[in-house]
Parts: structure tokens; sequence; C-alpha cells
């Protein structure tokens, strides 16, 4: 029963997030004057200008990235971890964030996921260059920017206002970034 919960939260969780996504995609970004609306477009802006496909071995530098944002957020060190591996013979990176709750809730963390890798594009094949995030009448355009560079950017900046804003969860919150779907 409590597993059917647990899923059911989550599904909720994930639906938010997909929905905040794509509304985030449909926003005109003149209206982002709060410091953490700059920021959210910040990061959106950075993770899609990597190229993250299999073969151009951004994906780690994207995580370094990322794991930095979070570190000059007030992340603490020892819940930020880069984990690396060799795919294949190419080196790729995760991403595991740790937030750290208070516990009163007495439930387990709730796991958050992302992935950081895109089809490959190439400028050729493309009227505006994918890996610069374009706005056209309240579009966004680039490799990535729904799948799921909007979710990298969307958790990130979620986390990193919540923890600006003192948030304490009543359990951890964990956000894991992956290489590959």
């Amino acid at each position: 029963m409590a597993n059917r919960k647990l899923i059911k939260t989550m599904g909720i969780i994930c639906l938010g997030i997909w929905m905040t996504a794509f509304a985030y995609a449909q926003t005109d970004s003149s209206s982002y004057v709060k410091p953490y609306q700059k920021k959210a477009l910040d990061i959106y802006r950075t993770a899609v200008s990597f190229r993250t496909a299999k073969g151009q071995a951004q994906t780690p530098a994207l995580a370094k990235y990322l794991a930095k944002e979070f570190l000059n957020g007030g992340f603490k060190e020892e819940d930020i971890h880069l984990l690396s591996f060799d795919e294949m013979s190419e080196p790729t990176n995760a991403l595991v964030i740790r937030y750290r709750g208070n516990g009163a809730s007495g439930k387990k963390p709730i796991l958050l996921v992302a992935h950081m890798d895109v089809v490959d594009a190439h400028r050729e094949d493309w009227d505006r260059d994918p890996f610069t995030l374009v706005e056209e009448d309240g579009y966004f355009f680039g490799r990535g920017t729904l799948d799921d560079k909007s979710g990298i950017a969307t958790l990130t900046a979620a986390f990193l206002r919540l923890k600006s804003d003192g948030f304490v969860p009543n359990r951890d919150l964990i956000i894991a970034f992956t290489a590959d779907e």
C-alpha cells in the first residue's frame, strides 16, 4: 500500500515537472525579471549549448557545469556526486544531488530523474543553430529543448531556488541526471 502511494506521488511530481517544463517552453523570457527566473533561463541556455550526443563527449562537461551550479547554490560537496564511467570507450558522467531533509516525515527519499544526452544534430539539418537556445514567438528552439534539457534546467533551478529560500524538505530529495536514457 505504501508503495502505491509513493508511486502515485512520484507520478504527480513527474507530471507537474513535465507540465512546468512545457509551460516554461511557452513563456516569453522578456518577462523573466526575478533572479531565479534569470538563473533558470541561464541554466537552460547553457545546457542546450552542450553537444551531449553519443560520440561528442560533452556529457561530462555538462555534468561538471551542473555540479558547480549546485555547489555555488549552497549544496555541500558531500551531497554532489559526479559518477564517471566509460561506456563503449566513451567517457560519460552521471550527476546525483542529495537535498537533505529533516526526516520529519519518516519516509523514504524521493528520486527525480532527467537525462543529459540528446540525439545528435547537424547544423546543416537545422534552420537555426541547434546548440544555441533561440526564442521566437514565445517558443524555445535548440537541441534537447524539451527532451530533456528543459527537465534538467527545471530541476536544477527548482532545487537552487528552494535552497536559497531556506526550504528544508521533510525527507531527502534526490536528483539523478543520467548520461543516457
